[in-house]
This record gives C-alpha cells, structure tokens and sequence, in this order.
C-alpha cells in the first residue's frame, strides 16, 4: 500500500511538471528569458566589439601623463615610506595658544572667540595629517602672516600704560611744589627774603617742567588714540552684536 501511494504521488507530480511545461505561464516565461539572454548577448557583442584589448599596452604610464599634463610621476605620487610632515601645523597651533595667554586678548577688540575657533581648526587639520602622508610645511606659512599681524595689533600700546611714567613724573613735580610751597611760606614768615626768593626760581623750574610733561602727556594720548582708531570700528561692530545677542537672549527667555 506505501508504495502504491508512493507511485500514485509521482505520477501526479508528473503530470503536474509536465502541464506546466505547456501551460501559458511557463510560455511566458520562456519569451521573457529568451528575450533577456538575446539582450545580453548584443551588450556583450557591443562590449567586445568596441574595447581594444591591448589598451594596457597601447595606452602606457608616459602616455596618460602627457596626455592629462601630469608633472609628477606614479613613483613620486605615491611613496609608502613617506612619512606625514606636521611639525610646522603644531607650531602654529602653540603660537595661537601663546597668543591665547596675552594679557591683550580681551582688549577693546576682543581676540578670544577668534583664537579658540582657530585652535579647534587647527587641531582637526593636525589630526588629518597624522593619518595622511602629507608635507604641511607650506600649509603651515599661510597663516604666519596674519598671526603676527595679530599679535601686533594685540600688542598696541594702552594709553593707561603709555601714561605711567609721565604720570608719575607729574605727582613727583607736584609734591615738590608743595614742600617748595610749604619752605617759601614759613621763609617769608621769619623774613628769610633770601631764602623765599630761592625757592620762588625753584618754583619757576618745577612749574616749567610740569608744562613739558603735561605736553608730552598730551602727545602721547594722541599717539595712542592714533595707535587705537583702526580697532574703533571693530569694537563698534562687536558692540552691536552683542546688545544684539543680549536681546536675543531676553526675547527667549520672556517667551
């Protein structure tokens, strides 16, 4: 009886495979494969018909390099034991940290944000570079420039610092007029003549070197309002924004 079912089943599975065979599904099928495998065939006649088999041989290393214009060889394009060179990127990044500790930095003209943006910058560029073969030494001499300018400017005199020592010099001529002030007072009060006369012409010099030091104050509050003016419109500019952003913040902050 198993075997009889056994039997039974394959012809059924015959009959099945054989109805399909000539059904009008697998007829379909059959165009569309066709259809497909003739498709191929013209992309493959089309290929091997217009591809020069010999290209590696007609078409060498010189050639493409005359042809695309290209000035360095396949040899200097790619040098495994070339090493990346960054040393000149670090320095640059320790000239921004130096210029971070100026004691300038947050002057009129406020240099902070600037110098953190860069120190990020320049950290991800260094980064790149250790994983790179790379030469970043002329990299490294495009900023040169403009850090020095920065510090320079950094560096302009303060008028406050500009006016120590004159100021100094004046206190010292004031109180020497006092004490000259105070021996004159007490000579023509005991009649010493003389003596007050003295210290008249003495009076005279000091008032005269208070002249020639309040003329040199004078001058040099001007060097430095002249040394300052290219920064006024900075500070301006800086000023603004950050009334602005101030407003920006209560406008979030009310809402």
């Amino acid at each position: 009886i198993h075997n009889l079912k056994l039997k039974t089943a394959c012809l059924e599975n015959e009959e099945f495979i054989t109805d399909l065979h000539v059904s009008d599904w697998s007829e379909t099928q059959k165009q569309k494969l066709q259809a497909a495998h003739e498709k191929g065939s013209e992309l493959l006649q089309s290929c091997e018909s217009g591809t020069k088999w010999n290209l590696t041989a007609a078409y060498d290393i010189q050639k493409l390099m005359r042809v695309c214009g290209l000035e360095m060889s396949v040899r200097e394009l790619y040098k495994p034991e070339d090493k990346a060179q960054f040393m000149e990127v670090i320095q640059v990044k320790k000239d921004l940290q130096e210029l971070k500790q100026n004691r300038n930095k947050t002057r009129v003209v406020s240099f902070t944000t600037m110098i953190d943006n860069s120190i990020a910058k320049v950290e991800k560029v260094e980064e790149e570079l250790r994983r790179s073969q790379l030469d970043a030494t002329q990299l490294a001499q495009v900023p040169k420039k403009t850090l020095e300018q920065i510090e320079a400017i950094m560096n302009v005199t303060q008028i406050q610092a500009a006016l120590a020592s004159t100021d100094d010099q004046i206190k010292t001529q004031l109180q020497a007029l006092d004490k000259t002030n105070a021996i004159q007072n007490v000579a023509m009060h005991d009649g010493e003549m003389q003596v007050a006369e003295e210290q008249m012409w003495t009076k005279i010099q000091l008032q005269e070197r208070l002249i020639d030091l309040i003329k040199d104050k004078f001058r040099l509050i001007g060097k430095c309002e002249d040394e300052n003016a290219p920064f006024k419109k900075i500070y301006e500019v800086q000023k603004q924004a950050n009334q602005e952003t101030s407003q920006m913040k209560d406008a979030k902050r009310r809402l």
